[in-house]
């Protein structure tokens, strides 16, 4: 009997989380979803939770290969976005690559004879309700527990409640390597070496699993009778929503940021190079996928004359001193000369990986099925002198990898009262210190960030006249945010039961924060303190510490701040 198919997408506009793809299974087709006690009894319905971090794309998806492997069962793909978790504190490009991303889903699968169902609101509140209205509902694919903490205690709350209905959550994962021992089970994730180079001996010896698509290759229906969409929110009511749910203090300070009788130099703007170009290209699977394929045909430095040209008009216009100083040194160059080995892919692709629009499998196959390949590309690759296209291109991918893995390690330890950090690890000598929460945000939602909380004494009060401003403390060259901890270890027991918070950050390309490949001057630094105080501290009153280098760079922040203000 032929059984008529159609896959519906709920979005819900809310937060969740995602992976990766352990394994694909056969194609199978997608069925219409029924709330009504009507359904066959043969079949089940599968839920597939979108979450809006690396899996709004319907190739080489986990989720969906798992959830399709049993022909007869219903497939209802959910994308829950919340205000709260998507929007709260985000600039208007990340929405805008947010929407342009979830409009490309919503299109990729009209193609294949689907419908997009869009909601708004919590994901920990829609979802389990979504699922206790589908009359057969039997489990819910998700992407394994994201690293970064909102987005992780999103995923979990609402698996739990999910888990406490009788729904069986199946987890899947981006990983690259599946095989890896520490990949097969959470206990074994200490084993993982903590150290890059005894990592990558025993990852270029594991395989990465070929992306496949091939579950789509069936003919759908395009029977269209139940779930209705609210509808995709135009750019303009999603930063209406933004201003909603974003902090009061964060919001006088954007104002001030964006007013015109500020300069870009002392605006306090964060605005990245080729933001533009990035947002309007790249955030589309369709549109990555063709930047994927030009890049490997042309090379990294055809692409990059192509797309990263700054000319003076351009110049004339920056927004910010951080694209200012990359382009101050572009023009009148080919940006091939002076962009980082790396920056090209690092800057075309970093933002779709991270919202999903293309997978880390498919970055990696192209770099190394590239038609005039000039190396074997391993993560223990390092040449001398220069990089390849297909080199650099596989890098974004693998220190990817490893960041978001040793983020992992370190969480685990960390749930498992366990030292987390370098310093709790290792035996020391000196003076007492504190090891703090080891915590995770995504700077401007591309590149992972590490930052280490001391929470404030319980007779802190915030707003008390006497009370202390937070610290945000900010280490010097060469350095991480655990050189702190001896520190805060004195002032806790100076200041007791009324210790403020602090925080403690890593920059890039220290510590255990990514170490993307691009051009890093102070003002790059800078802004990464300004949106971490933005997006993390939520612009609350701080004092800055800091020395060495960084000193640099917190001089550049609170001279803008000041004369904001």
């Amino acid at each position: 009997m032929r059984v008529s198919s159609q896959l519906y997408c709920v979005v819900s506009l809310l937060a969740a989380s995602t992976t990766t793809v352990c394994a694909f299974l056969s194609p199978r087709r997608l069925h219409h979803v029924s709330t009504s006690s009507s359904s066959s009894a043969l079949s089940a319905t599968r839920v597939v939770w979108l979450t809006g971090y690396e899996d709004l794309r319907i190739r080489d998806h986990g989720g969906f290969a798992q959830a399709f492997s049993n022909y007869d069962d219903t497939i209802v793909p959910v994308f829950i976005l919340d205000p709260e978790l998507h929007l709260t504190c985000k600039s208007s490009s990340a929405i805008e690559r947010l929407r342009n991303s979830i409009s490309s889903l919503e299109s990729e699968l009209e193609s294949i004879g689907s419908q997009l169902i869009i909601r708004s609101g919590s994901a920990t509140t829609i979802l389990p309700s979504l699922v206790k209205d589908i009359d057969d509902a039997t489990s819910c694919y998700v992407i394994a527990d994201d690293v970064a903490l909102d987005m992780r205690t999103v995923q979990r709350d609402t698996c739990n409640r999910l888990e406490e209905m009788g729904i069986d959550v199946c987890r899947w994962s981006n990983a690259l390597r599946p095989s890896a021992p520490w990949a097969e089970e959470t206990s074994k994730r200490t084993i993982m070496p903590s150290f890059y180079p005894e990592y990558s001996n025993i990852v270029d010896r594991l395989s990465i699993p070929s992306p496949r698509y091939d579950y789509l290759t069936q003919k759908k229906d395009t029977e269209n009778n139940v779930l209705q969409s609210e509808g995709l929110p135009s750019i303009e009511e999603l930063i209406d929503m933004s201003i909603a749910v974003t902090p009061q203090a964060v919001l006088d300070f954007q104002k001030r940021c964006l007013s015109t009788e500020c300069t870009f130099s002392s605006s306090g703007s964060t605005v990245e190079p080729y933001e533009k170009v990035i947002t309007n290209k790249w955030s589309t699977e369709s549109g990555v996928r063709t930047a994927l394929e030009e890049y490997c045909r042309q090379g990294k430095d055809s692409f990059a004359n192509k797309h990263f040209v700054i000319s003076k008009n351009d110049s004339s216009s920056n927004k910010s001193m951080y694209e200012a100083a990359s382009n101050r040194i572009m023009i009148n160059n080919n940006p091939s000369d002076v962009l980082a080995l790396r920056e090209a892919p690092t800057r075309a692709f970093s933002s779709a990986l991270n919202l999903g629009s293309i997978s880390a499998r498919d970055v990696i196959d192209a770099a190394k099925n590239r038609h005039d390949r000039e190396e074997d590309v391993s993560p223990s690759d390092d040449p001398l002198w220069g990089r390849s296209s297909e080199g650099a291109l596989s890098d974004v991918v693998e220190w990817r990898e490893w960041f978001r893995l040793l983020a992992e390690r370190s969480l685990h330890l960390q749930e498992n009262d366990m030292p987390s950090t370098s310093g709790g690890e290792k035996e020391q000598g000196g003076c007492s210190r504190e090891t703090g929460n080891v915590n995770y945000w995504r700077w401007k939602g591309q590149h992972l960030v590490r930052y280490i909380t001391w929470p404030a004494g319980k007779d802190y009060i915030e707003d008390a006249d006497d009370a202390l401003p937070a610290l945000l403390l900010v280490h010097g060259f060469a350095a991480s945010a655990e050189q702190w901890e001896r520190l805060v270890y004195s002032l806790r027991q100076q200041y007791g039961d009324k210790c403020p918070p602090i925080y403690a950050v890593d920059l890039l390309g220290f510590g255990h924060s990514e170490k993307p490949g691009l051009s890093y001057t102070q003002y790059l630094w800078e802004a990464q303190l300004v949106e971490f105080a933005v997006e993390v501290m939520k612009a609350k009153p701080m004092v800055m510490v800091s020395f060495s280098y960084s000193l640099l760079c917190c001089s550049l922040y609170v001279s803008n701040q000041y004369i904001l203000s």
